[in-house]
């Protein structure tokens, strides 16, 4: 066979931008990431730090920050870019203090120049911890080295430990920075703070502008509303919510914002004894209504009394995840009828709703309550290969190889066909 142009020989470039391209969708190419790598190893092009680096940042991406730390100890060499993704993937992923210890041996150990995304990615971790000491200790060192300084990653910090007044501080004579009020704004209302925040709300004149920065304000203000029951100005809110989706076409392009949103709107008109309003945002939600706004519905109904309204809703519910049967349930519960609860109790547990079970299954899993989730899974009647993965899943990520393969070779026998995520968590195992 006679080939139009002579074969393209590929390099440590080109496999470094696949490996990108596979963790740009995180979770759905892994397998392809790890055929990549495979191909990349036979090939002779490893150790290389670009390559490896690329691979690292597949796996934190896609939450296996095991095989990503693999790859950084296996690494030769390594650049501060190996360092900050492997410091950023450990903060992703929700382990900030396996970071920060990477970031300190960064500096003591290895010698490495911690650059100005290391700093900002360690903030970012003590943030996420409530590392207020360390926190300050990344601040010093940043004064120290003289790097360009973000004064709005140290407020975020200060907010996140409580120390509202240095956070004040640290933004003291930037205050009409568009981002700087933001901040204010979302720090005042995640320390309690819901009358400073609503002040700042009131006095700003612009705050349509920061609202187009970040959409997600406008929940921590409505937030703050439902606290104060200041059901006047959630309104106003609401109808700047209406504005920005007028005008600004792109403003909440996620279905999980939408959802967001939309549910803090229900919440607040609820708390501010409104629920004629909540269900009118309910309607107005109609037809791109989220399970996040019939569970807050249903809120709505049971907090105002009104059981018969949130049983109607329940039964309307297109689907149910676990959130809408617990909520019925303690509903059931709170008006004296604990019969009625455990006979929803025992309906959840049936099979007539899979997707909840395997809601059930993954949460008990990731929680390391693996002889519940192997209950919950045993009563399941069809399992499909949602089902089989999760509980695949849920063993191998707590180390019980063992028992993972042997769940793999149970649903191989039952003739299910594995998928992607079946192959990755049992490679895992």
């Amino acid at each position: 066979m006679n080939l139009p142009f002579p074969p393209i020989q590929s390099n440590h470039f080109v496999h470094s931008i696949v490996a990108r391209a596979c963790g740009s969708s995180a979770g759905h190419y892994l397998l392809l990431g790890k055929c990549v790598r495979a191909c990349v190893i036979k090939s002779g092009f490893v150790p290389n730090v670009v390559v490896e680096t690329a691979f690292l940042g597949i796996y934190a991406k896609s939450g296996f920050i095991e095989l990503s730390r693999k790859v950084f100890d296996e690494m030769p060499q390594r650049n501060s870019i190996s360092w900050n993704a492997m410091i950023a993937g450990y903060a992703r992923n929700g382990m900030e203090a396996l970071g920060l210890q990477l970031f300190y041996q960064m500096k003591c150990m290895d010698c490495q120049i911690q650059d100005e995304f290391a700093v900002s990615t360690a903030l970012a971790a003590c943030a996420g911890i409530n590392g207020l000491n360390f926190g300050m200790q990344v601040h010093a060192f940043l004064l120290t080295v003289v790097l360009s300084q973000n004064v709005l990653i140290h407020s975020v910090l200060y907010f996140r430990c409580g120390e509202i007044s240095c956070s004040e501080k640290v933004l003291s004579g930037i205050e009409e920075n568009a981002i700087c009020r933001l901040i204010m704004v979302k720090g005042y209302v995640f320390n309690g703070r819901y009358n400073d925040a609503i002040t700042r709300v009131v006095q700003d004149s612009n705050f349509i502008e920061i609202a187009a920065i970040d959409h997600s304000v406008v929940v921590f203000v409505l937030t703050a509303c439902a606290k104060l029951s200041l059901l006047r100005v959630g309104k106003q809110v609401h109808g700047l919510i209406i504005t920005l989706l007028g005008s600004h076409l792109n403003w909440v392009s996620d279905e999980e914002d939408v959802a967001i949103i939309g549910s803090a709107l229900i919440d607040m008109d609820c708390k501010c004894s409104s629920v004629r309003e909540a269900r009118q945002v309910f309607d107005w939600l109609h037809p791109t209504r989220h399970i996040s706004h019939w569970n807050a519905m249903i809120t709505s109904y049971i907090h105002a009394g009104l059981l018969e309204d949130a049983k109607e809703c329940f039964r309307e519910m297109p689907e149910r995840d676990l959130i809408s049967w617990t909520t019925m349930i303690s509903g059931n519960v709170q008006h004296r009828l604990p019969q009625h609860g455990l006979t929803l109790l025992a309906k959840m547990y049936t099979n007539e709703d899979g997707l909840m079970l395997e809601a059930l299954i993954n949460m008990y899993s990731k929680s390391g309550l693996l002889n519940y989730a192997q209950r919950v899974f045993d009563q399941i009647l069809e399992k499909n290969v949602i089902s089989w993965t999760s509980m695949i899943t849920g063993y191998a990520i707590h180390g019980i190889g063992s028992q993972a393969l042997e769940i793999f070779q149970q649903m191989l026998e039952t003739g299910v066909k594995p998928n992607e995520v079946t192959f990755v968590s049992v490679l895992i195992a």
